[in-house]
């Protein structure tokens, strides 16, 4: 895989990731559909699909980190009221993270 091959490959990682479609489909299926020579069945190619979820799951962390830090903050309130007060909607909101 070159450079360029695993860019256009990052990128497509990255749009579809947010979208109700499969990222990882589309990932097999771009080398198919672009005439490269990579096969998705060598071990390396594993690896770096691992590692564009990782990466994914990573900036999507540091983006959304203020919003964590207010889910955390509500479930620790709720935890310390033992009860999730009506006002505590980040609290709910992390509640129905959890349950889903």
């Amino acid at each position: 895989m070159t450079y360029l091959q695993a860019i256009i490959m990052g990128l497509v990682q990255g749009v579809t990731e947010l979208f109700p479609l499969s990222s990882l489909g589309h990932e097999a299926m771009v080398p198919h559909l672009l005439g490269w020579n990579i096969r998705v069945q060598d071990s390396f190619f594993l690896a770096f699909l691992v590692a564009t979820h990782f990466a994914t799951a990573l900036v999507l962390f540091f983006y959304f980190f203020r919003d964590w830090k207010r889910v955390i903050s509500g479930l620790v309130r709720a935890a310390g009221e033992r009860k999730l007060a009506a006002d505590n909607i980040y609290g709910r909101l992390g509640m129905l993270l959890i349950i889903g």
